[in-house]
């Protein structure tokens, strides 16, 4: 996955993590931060920490906000993929990110997408691998 993927944070919203458990490093020195929600907000999300400057966070996939009827489990590009209660996280000689989604009972596999999307977060594609 390219370090080039997700939303950047600027200094004042550098992420405030909920519950991180999953933390793995890539090949080339990239961090990935699995974060899993309060339980209440439904913002289960994935992060990177790029290995070369400028080393800003920046968001993988999951939602930037919660909203409350939103489902907790969707397929989908960057910011629109839905998670509940993310776990482990590895990272394949691919570049593939794949995660443990726990309460969905589902492996997702998060791969970066060419895309001339306006919304950077649009970079990433969550799909569910195995459950």
């Amino acid at each position: 996955m390219s370090t080039s993927a997700g939303v950047d944070c600027s200094s004042s919203d550098d992420p405030a993590f909920s519950y991180p458990y999953g933390v793995v490093v890539d090949a080339v020195g990239n961090v990935f931060v699995t974060d899993a929600a309060d339980g209440s907000s439904g913002i289960d999300q994935v992060w990177v920490l790029p290995s070369t400057a400028p080393t800003i966070p920046k968001l993988v996939a999951g939602p930037t906000t919660a909203v409350a009827e939103d489902p907790w489990y969707r397929d989908g590009v960057g910011h629109q993929a839905r998670f509940n209660y993310l776990r482990g996280v590895a990272v394949v000689a691919t570049g593939t990110v794949v995660v443990a989604d726990q309460d969905n009972h589902v492996v997702r596999r998060i791969s970066a997408i060419d895309s001339a999307q306006a919304d950077p977060a649009d970079t990433s594609l969550v799909n569910t691998f195995a459950g």
